[in-house]
């Protein structure tokens, strides 16, 4: 779906906002792009005399690509599927259910549409956490995807292991070793359009020694890891981090997710061990995961990132992340007067807040600053405008208020990952969504009936099985204080 770099490109004729810390927005700005990097940015007039292929803006928003930093790839096929879900159901029926038959095609077809969904909606770097890794065919197929659809991502290699189905790994030691032999054979490197994380298994399902293991080769293979922690309320499982601190498994750069269940203390623990936070505020909203960290994670001193998380429950862009983020807390935040019979005076947070935690945020939370997040010369040329004629973005934006507050997926006029520009005009490039769509609706409709059906087991069944997970995950988790720990 992408175009070959050639030479150089000069987008031009829009307000650029870089995102770097402390710029200003250049209202007839212009970024010049040499190859898959940026090697200039200012104001347009500089460039008017530079031999290169001009994009027009059409005086939209040119602005930093967004990044999703955790986003079930291999679920989008089952879209809307538990958009009234709690996520003791979600996990029950889609999750559980869905992931245990996935095949290796499906499973890369489902990766496609969602690389195409985020490019599409100005995403253009995805963490994909692929937490159905059912054999090594999975994870190939997977890359494959990815690396084909032209998005900038970070396969998050699933530890997770279903109870039954088609895996074909005999017990996790043969999980391990093949994320080990991804690693070494086609993702070595770090500096690709496509590189690697482990997913660790949820924390809990699995006895602590195995997740010790799984850390220990995310060190081994000097990749960072991510985790689904403390997402969950009257249950230790999804806990961990104050098990993992005792064993000496947290490290910098590690990406936790959710966090809407964390202490003081945990949160202190990961801010000192320079973890990274990412936020899904829709699904947290809806599934009863409880309140979007925004400002406790600010005050223990993470930048914020946001995700979309699953395609099943809710949107695949950022712009409603960012606004679910931003006026949530703000919302919090103002209580505290409206309890008092006041009205606010200041809000707390700002619609540029909002832009950050879903650029130069997202870019630091998978360890990727250094390349994308903000437009500045020696980076990846990841570059999006965010304008059209449409009467929702009348007159044209010059400021990133729009943006957040306005815009939407069919007002990302341009995409670029890597200097190839993905998104034209408004529209994709070599990508046949008729064709899609049919191929999509088909392998939905095999899935759903290979899985036996989405109908949501009685709540009382339910109940039934996160009881027991409780059980099991306490007794893996005390598991960590047993023996020595490490130092």
């Amino acid at each position: 779906m992408s175009s070959t770099p050639a030479g150089r490109t000069v987008i031009r004729g829009g307000t650029v906002v870089t995102m770097a810390p402390g710029a200003l927005d250049i209202p007839d700005g212009a970024v010049l792009v040499e190859g898959d990097e940026i090697v200039g940015v200012g104001p347009a007039e500089e460039f008017a005399s530079v031999d290169a292929e001009v994009l027009d803006a059409g005086g939209g928003v040119i602005m930093p690509g967004m990044i999703d930093t955790h986003r079930h790839m291999w679920m989008a096929l089952l879209r809307g599927e538990s958009a009234d879900m709690s996520l003791l159901t979600f996990l029950d029926t889609l999750h559980d259910r869905c992931g245990k038959v996935v095949d290796a095609e499906t499973l890369a077809l489902s990766t496609r549409v969602s690389a195409i969904e985020a490019v599409n909606a100005g995403v253009t770097t995805v963490l994909d956490y692929c937490d159905a890794v059912n054999s090594p065919d999975h994870a190939r197929a997977a890359v494959d995807a990815l690396a084909a659809s032209g998005v900038r991502a970070v396969h998050a290699y699933g530890m997770h292991a279903y109870d039954e189905g088609v895996a074909t790994f005999k017990d996790h030691g043969e999980r391990l070793d093949d994320a080990r032999r991804l690693r070494e054979e086609t993702l070595s490197g770090d500096a690709g359009r496509v590189t690697m994380a482990l997913a660790l298994s949820l924390l809990g399902a699995v006895p602590f020694p195995l997740t010790e293991a799984e850390v220990a080769l995310g060190d081994a293979l000097a990749l960072h890891t991510a985790s689904h922690s403390h997402a969950l309320w009257g249950t230790v499982f999804t806990t961990g981090v104050r098990e993992l601190r005792h064993r000496g498994l947290l490290r910098p750069g590690q990406l936790h997710i959710h966090c809407t269940n964390l202490t003081d203390g945990e949160w202190r623990a990961l801010a000192e061990a320079g973890a990274k936070v990412s936020i899904a505020p829709e699904t947290e909203l809806q599934m009863g995961m409880g309140h979007p960290p925004i400002r406790r994670s600010i005050e223990h001193g993470f930048l914020p990132s946001l995700s979309t998380d699953v395609a099943t429950a809710g949107s695949g862009d950022l712009f409603a992340q960012m606004r679910l983020a931003l006026q949530f807390q703000r919302c919090v935040d103002n209580d505290a007067y409206n309890r008092r019979g006041e009205m606010p005076v200041n809000l707390t947070y700002s619609v540029r807040d909002a832009l950050t935690w879903a650029t130069r945020g997202g870019a630091e939370a998978l360890n990727l600053g250094d390349r994308v997040g903000t437009l500045e010369p020696g980076k990846q040329a990841d570059v999006i405008v965010v304008g059209g004629a449409h009467p929702n973005l009348l007159p044209r934006p010059t400021r990133p208020e729009a943006v957040v507050l306005q815009a939407g997926p069919a007002d990302v006029d341009l995409v670029m990952v890597a200097g190839r520009v993905l998104k034209r005009a408004g529209r994709l490039v070599d990508v046949d969504l008729p064709a899609l769509g049919h191929a999509a609706e088909n392998a939905r409709d095999a899935w759903v009936r290979k899985a036996g059906g989405l109908v949501p087991a009685p709540a009382e069944q339910i109940l039934r099985h996160s009881a027991e997970a409780d059980v099991w995950a306490a007794a893996n988790l005390a598991q960590a204080f047993c023996g020595t720990p490490p130092g």
